[in-house]
């Protein structure tokens, strides 16, 4: 602060200085503890991360990607139930149908 700071003009610029100390030592706080977190971090993971790398683990050892086949009216049902952990994609057409389409 320098001599000249009276009257209204003076006090507005000393707010607006100290408004811009407290920013800058609050910024300054922020990355000190930023370091300070980085420092004491011991690099392990988080729960997500385990858990999505023990989920491909389990796919790639359980092979969760299986096999196309083609099954009837009768076979639908425990075709779909035969594994509950796996995903199945279901691809319903009329073969005669078909034939029909590919004729025209």
């Amino acid at each position: 602060m320098g001599p000249g700071r009276t009257g209204v003009k003076g006090v507005i610029r000393d707010r607006n200085e100290a408004e811009a100390r407290e920013r800058s030592r609050k910024a300054e706080e922020l990355a000190e503890l930023a370091a300070r977190m980085e420092r004491a971090n011991l690099g392990g993971k988080t729960f997500l991360e385990e858990r999505d790398e023990r989920v491909t683990l389990e796919g790639r050892q359980r092979g969760l990607f299986g096999h196309l086949r083609e099954v009837g009216l009768s076979g639908f049902v425990p075709a779909v139930e035969e594994d509950r952990n796996v995903w199945v994609v279901v691809h319903i057409y009329d073969p005669v149908s078909a034939v029909i389409h590919v004729l025209d």
